[in-house]
Formats: C-alpha cells, sequence, structure tokens
C-alpha cells in the first residue's frame, strides 16, 4: 500500500486509531507542523519512527500528550510546568522534563536520557486521536531529517516518499507553520533552546520565573524561512 491522503473525518479518524493500535504509524495535522506518530512505549514503533525520517538515534523526539495529567505517568511535573501548562498548554510549546524512573516511554524516545520532552496539542484531529488512544504519540516532525518540516499533507508525501504504508490525515494546510518552541525546565535556570511558535518575551511576561536563552538555542527552520507569521 502506498501512501493513503485522507481527510480527517470520523470514518477516517478511526481508520487512524486502528492503524496506531497495530503498531503503524499516521502523519497528522498539529497547530505547528504535521508530525509523524506512534506508540511512543513501543521499541519497535519508535525505531520504525527513526528509520522513517533516517533520523540519527541520538537525537530524541518529543511526545504528544492529552493533556498534562497523562504525560505525568512518565514524567515529573515541576511547579513550573504547572505554571507554564497553566497559560500555554494545549499550545505550540516543547517542555522538557525529568523523565520518571518507572516510566513505560521507549528508551529510543530520549535518546538514553533521562529528560524527555512533551506536547500537549490543541488541533482538534490530533486531541481526537489522543484522547481515545491508550498511549501517547511520539510528535516528530513528518518529513525526513535532511529536509524542511511539512506543513500539508502533500508535502509529508512528499518528503517521505521512499517510504510506503503510511497513512496520512489531511486538516489542511498547518495553521501556524511555525515550529514548536522549545522550553527546559530541567535545571535551576529555565532555558530556551528554539525560539518558535511562542515568542520568549510572551513567555517571560505571563511566567513568574526568569527565562534564559540557551547559548546554542535555535530558532524554528521554518520560522526563518517564513520569517514566523
Amino acid at each position: 500500500m502506498a501512501h493513503v491522503i485522507a481527510r480527517p473525518t470520523e470514518r477516517n479518524l478511526e481508520r487512524a486509531l486502528g492503524i496506531l493500535a497495530k503498531g503503524s504509524l499516521v502523519a497528522f495535522p498539529t497547530e505547528t507542523v504535521y508530525g509523524l506518530g506512534g506508540n511512543a512505549y513501543s521499541e519497535a514503533v519508535v525505531a520504525k519512527i527513526f528509520q522513517y525520517k533516517n533520523r540519527q538515534e541520538f537525537n530524541p523526539l518529543s511526545i504528544c500528550y492529552a493533556n498534562l495529567e497523562a504525560a505525568a505517568a512518565d514524567v515529573e511535573i515541576s511547579a513550573r510546568a504547572q505554571e507554564v501548562a497553566k497559560i500555554f498548554l494545549p499550545g505550540p510549546i516543547t517542555i522538557i522534563l525529568k523523565r520518571k524512573v518507572h516510566a513505560r516511554l521507549s528508551r529510543l524516545c530520549s535518546s538514553g536520557l533521562d529528560t524527555v520532552g512533551i506536547r500537549v496539542p490543541f488541533h482538534d484531529t490530533l486531541r481526537y486521536l489522543l484522547e481515545r488512544l491508550p498511549f501517547p504519540l511520539t510528535a516528530t516532525s513528518a518529513n525526513r531529517s535532511t529536509e524542511p518540516s511539512s506543513t500539508t499533507a502533500q508535502a509529508v508525501s512528499h518528503s517521505l516518499r521512499n517510504n510506503d504504508e503510511l497513512f496520512i490525515l489531511d486538516g489542511g494546510r498547518s495553521p501556524l507553520g511555525v515550529e514548536s518552541t522549545i522550553l527546559d525546565l530541567t535545571s535551576e535556570k529555565a532555558r530556551i533552546l528554539r525560539i518558535g511558535a511562542v515568542d520568549l518575551d510572551e513567555i517571560s511576561a505571563k511566567c513568574n520565573f526568569q527565562l534564559y536563552l540557551d547559548n546554542g538555542a535555535s530558532r524554528s527552520t521554518i520560522a526563518l524561512r517564513n520569517k514566523v507569521r
């Protein structure tokens, strides 16, 4: 079976749930860019993600949850994380937190590290899936690692053209078209690792703790390309 691009009707959403439950991958729209998702608790499924993207295994994957309470099964929810969540989640921020010792997440997701990047998206299609699955989904962008992140279903199909058997939910162009901002809350200093959909000044203005821009921080490649819409 080659790539199938389908609108997120109730029937197709149920089909996507079945595909994910069987250990296969689905590409889906998010508010930022299109994601490539699979069962984050399965070592075999996560390995397939790396294979699809031609991604190096030392490069961790972020994880999508329906809400912060669901994420608490796998990561330590700090006071600062709760504060950010009240203001910005669901939304286009990835928060890096400490992984729990007995977390069920595949070790490949965090590349052997004791930290995990979590996302709580607000896109209706993805939330439908997350609220009905008994596991979180990988939240990596749906593209080969050497290519720009995809903002349409057609771009996903083109970027992952060398892979068969991919079901792609077509939700139209991603509303923001900019990758998530990455916020690391695992150390004493809260750091911005990537500037994306949420501006650094906005986070600083609304949170009651000081933020630092990491020395190696990057801007979202899509933000640079589109000059942040």
